[in-house]
């Protein structure tokens, strides 16, 4: 049996092929915009870090990690890391301290 061109074929491959291209270029924008507000975040960071002198050359946190987590708990505790994630990069060194809290 020969094959018998269908244009609903050919309209799902270029639908399929287009949402590809769009996917990649939706992820190159994506990072693109990851890089700007990095910049941009550390440039503010420099910014104040001159303003107020220098600043500290070291990133210190120390981080309270319940025992027992909650839901609530846990997503306190994730956004502080994300946190803390965000200001890695600004700081030549880093120490970040987990205490454990019993209560």
């Amino acid at each position: 049996m020969p094959f018998e061109f269908n244009a609903q074929h050919a309209t799902r491959r270029s639908i399929s092929s287009n949402s590809a291209v769009i996917f990649l270029y939706a992820d190159s924008l994506k990072r693109s915009i990851q890089r700007e507000g990095h910049g941009r975040r550390l440039k503010a960071f420099e910014q104040e870090r001159f303003k107020f002198g220098g600043g500290p050359a070291k990133l210190s946190k120390e981080v309270k990690v319940p025992s027992k987590l909650t839901t609530v708990a846990l997503d306190g505790l994730i956004r502080e890391l994300i946190e803390i994630k965000s200001q890695v990069g600004l700081y030549p060194e880093n120490e970040v301290s987990f205490v454990i809290d019993k209560g």
